[in-house]
């Protein structure tokens, strides 16, 4: 069923991040960001409103020339201060510097909350009064980060660096586990033949624990979404590799460090580009991939 259809300027276009589903005195509504649309075409925050079938524009992001951010790329999320999270990918034209902003669905208010010293298209997470997420360039090698920023006092640190090599590079998300560690995977590596890393990283350590290196040509590479957790396993989509070159779906069980190709997409059969987390419903999972199927659209 189409609940909306997004027009573009002056509403939104290219909703690409997962909503937030949030209830709202007696309705339950979605809100959301697209990477363009709104006034200045550079993204906006939505609110639908299931109950009325109503969408409503919120915030529009400011100019590519303006400082506030542009180009939303991370999902929403709602801190335990009532207020939601996210991130853009760009604050400047040309440049490499994203923001973390916040916004107050009472008063409508956005607020630049930190200047990332990289592109911040990254999902936040909230642990110990602090918002966690990576940044896939920046860190002491350039290679990526995992960062902190406290919503007490808005001090941001680089708590961690990937290397490039044996930690990877350019980490995709954070989740954090039911041992209250992180994990997450990197999209890539200085050696093409490794398809990405999985890792882990426990807070105040410092140090990011490499547990399972991918081989691009059979496990998969190009891993662009968090991973999931689901009763001490970790669940991932690839994006290309694997023994079609279509991408892969795979399972990680940390405690016994195994690792589980459980299909490889063949393409026009099943799909190719998978780009989306899972999820599960009932004893299944469930995923999308961006090509693929009958009309080679995903």
């Amino acid at each position: 069923t189409v609940l909306h259809n997004f027009p573009g300027r002056p509403s939104g276009a290219f909703p690409d991040t997962t909503p937030l589903l949030l209830p709202e005195g007696s309705d339950t509504v979605i809100y959301g960001t697209t990477a363009l649309g709104g006034t200045w075409n550079s993204g906006s925050i939505y609110k639908y409103n299931i109950s009325t079938n109503t969408m409503t524009t919120v915030y529009s992001f400011g100019r590519p020339t303006s400082a506030s951010g542009y180009a939303p790329a991370g999902p929403l999320m709602q801190a335990s201060n009532g207020l939601l999270y996210g991130t853009t990918f760009l604050p400047v034209t040309g440049s490499r510097y994203g923001v973390i902003y916040s916004f107050n669905t009472a008063s409508k208010q956005y607020n630049v909350v930190h200047r990332s010293g990289s592109y911040a298209a990254t999902n936040l997470i909230e642990y110990n009064g602090s918002l966690w997420g990576v940044t896939p360039y920046s860190g002491s090698s350039g290679n990526g980060a995992i960062f902190e920023l406290s919503l007490s006092t808005g001090k941001f640190q680089t708590v961690a660096s990937f290397n490039g090599t044996t930690t990877g590079t350019e980490p995709r998300g954070l989740i954090l586990g039911s041992d209250n560690k992180f994990y997450g995977i990197t999209y890539t590596n200085s050696n093409p033949a490794i398809g990405g890393i999985i890792f882990s990283y426990t807070s105040g350590s410092g140090v990011i624990t490499p547990l399972y290196q991918l081989t691009a040509a059979t496990d998969g590479k190009f891993c662009e979404r968090p991973l999931l957790q689901d009763s001490g396993y970790l669940y991932g989509v690839c994006s290309s590799g694997s023994l079609y070159g279509s991408g892969s779906v795979f399972t990680y069980h940390s405690s016994s460090n195994t690792f589980t190709k459980i299909h490889s997409f063949q393409g026009p059969l099943d799909g190719k580009l998978g780009k989306s987390s899972l999820i599960r419903i009932g004893n299944s999972f469930y995923g999308t991939t961006t090509q693929g199927g009958s009309s080679n659209n995903g």
